[in-house]
């Protein structure tokens, strides 16, 4: 069983925020608000909840949510962080809410349009005592998001504004926006974002019967393999999501076939190029279109898939699980598969769930989407270089009063397979904390009272000055 993620979804009448294990969703705690919007959407595939230092929260439609308890799976949620001057005609005006670094500080970062046109915004930060609302910014002209994901510690988004793809980006740190001008067609809502090898890129339609890869590079999207065959036939706010991700060795697109109804499945190598189609090695007959020798019927027109990428429920292993669902009408459960690599059939986790929830594609780092009751939680709170690697400062979450947690950290350059177990070497520093071996030891989770620091040998592991690496934490007993 892969570790829980949540989704935060309008209900019809209100908005609300449900835990997933596997295909299994319930909701946390009561509705965050009253709907009160002209017009609302779940299309973005990140508009979700998260875990931030221990504590749990929301994008509503008026503002930021925290769960007023989060070790119950009942109870309130009180307003945090209110929009200013809200655009009040679609929910789709607003980012989901993401962790950032700002100064090697982790912080909470979203944004909203504002009511002076669709091409004003505020963006919101929050360093776990303040949050920040900038003044109204000039940026792209967006009416509806389509995906967005952090890279290097900006939020880089795709949108639609009167069937034109638009793409743009908001830096926290900075307090920007930028609108970032593309060539890609009208049928936007396919494009979907990942990280692989530190290269930001999209996977998306080109034409009716074509597809491409893009890159994110220089402050401008560019495409970086040719166009093969791939349909689309959705256009505008109609959804048709495909996914696309990596094992840390390959970069893997979820799409529609070329010329009749069913899944593909294209690998690309660490080099991009031509793509290698192993549709029939790795999905089930129940997938593919009959052409491919499967039994896929029906329209594929706002078929989705999704990607989640669990390396918290066993740190060093990655596991990857895709989730299909055949149509976008409400009520409409997916299917959750397990990937099980290039050479074999994924297997199927579990079948349940509703489209209309928006299933995030969450394959950010960090644990934010994993919240349990008394579930422990850690934050890398700072960093300071010394010879030969980092300093790395740390907090832990959820369990205050004894000292018996234990602390380690993986790395990766990939841009999701943080599965390297990183080197530690020198003195630890805070409580009674030690260091054994690769480990932090006698560790307290006392909900950020005690800073603890140690050091990470990157020499050691292979990395020098300037090298582009994720450091991530994991905490257990």
């Amino acid at each position: 069983m892969p570790a829980s993620f949540f989704t935060r979804v309008d209900t019809g009448a209100g908005q609300a925020v449900f835990r997933y294990a596997d295909a299994s969703p319930g909701q946390v705690g009561s509705d965050l608000n009253v709907i009160t919007e002209t017009t609302n959407t779940n299309s973005s595939p990140r508009n979700r909840a998260i875990q931030f230092q221990g504590e749990l929260y929301a994008v509503g439609e008026d503002g930021v949510y925290k769960k007023d308890d989060p070790t119950l799976l009942t109870g309130a949620w009180s307003i945090v962080e209110t929009f200013t001057a809200r655009s009040t005609t679609s929910t789709a005006r607003r980012s989901g809410i993401f962790v950032v670094y700002i100064n090697d500080a982790p912080n909470l970062a979203c944004f909203h349009g504002t009511t002076t046109s669709a091409a004003t915004w505020r963006g919101h930060t929050f360093d776990g005592t303040t949050w920040t609302e900038t003044a109204e910014l000039t940026g792209p002209t967006i009416t509806h998001f389509s995906d967005m994901i952090v890279y290097r510690n900006v939020i880089q988004f795709f949108g639609l504004t009167a069937g034109s793809t638009i793409a743009g980006s908001y830096d926290p740190g900075l307090g920007t926006f930028s609108a970032i001008s593309v060539g890609f067609p009208s049928n936007h809502l396919s494009y979907t974002m990942a990280v692989f090898n530190d290269r930001l890129l999209c996977f998306g339609p080109t034409a009716a019967t074509s597809s491409q890869v893009f890159e994110f590079a220089g402050g401008v999207w560019s495409a970086v393999t040719g166009t093969f065959s791939g349909t689309q036939l959705s256009t505008g706010n109609v959804v048709s999501k495909w996914a696309c991700f990596t094992d840390g060795t390959s970069y893997f697109v979820l799409t529609k076939g070329p010329t009749t109804h069913g899944w593909k499945c294209y690998q690309y190598a660490t080099v991009l190029g031509t793509p290698t189609d192993i549709s029939t090695t790795v999905l089930p007959l129940s997938l593919l279109s009959s052409t491919d020798g499967g039994s896929f019927g029906g329209s594929m027109v706002t078929a989705r898939s999704y990607v989640t990428f669990d390396q918290d429920t066993a740190p060093g292993t990655g596991d990857i699980f895709l989730s299909f669902v055949a149509n976008g009408t409400a009520g409409s459960a997916f299917s959750m598969y397990k990937w099980n690599g290039t050479g074999s059939v994924i297997t199927l986790q579990d079948t349940g769930g509703d489209v209309a929830h928006a299933i995030p594609s969450g394959q950010i780092q960090g644990g934010e989407r994993i919240w349990t009751v008394g579930e422990l939680d850690i934050s890398i709170t700072g960093k300071a270089g010394v010879l030969g690697g980092e300093e790395i400062s740390f907090k832990a979450y959820g369990d205050s009063g004894t000292s018996d947690k234990i602390v380690s950290f993986r790395y990766g350059t990939d841009g999701e397979a943080t599965i390297s177990t990183a080197t530690l070497t020198g003195a630890v520093t805070g409580g009674s904390a030690t260091r054994s071996g690769n480990t932090v030891i006698s560790v307290n989770a006392d909900d950020g009272v005690t800073t603890y620091t140690c050091i990470w040998d990157a020499a050691a592991d292979g990395f020098s000055s300037g090298d582009r690496v994720q450091l991530k934490p994991v905490i257990s007993v």
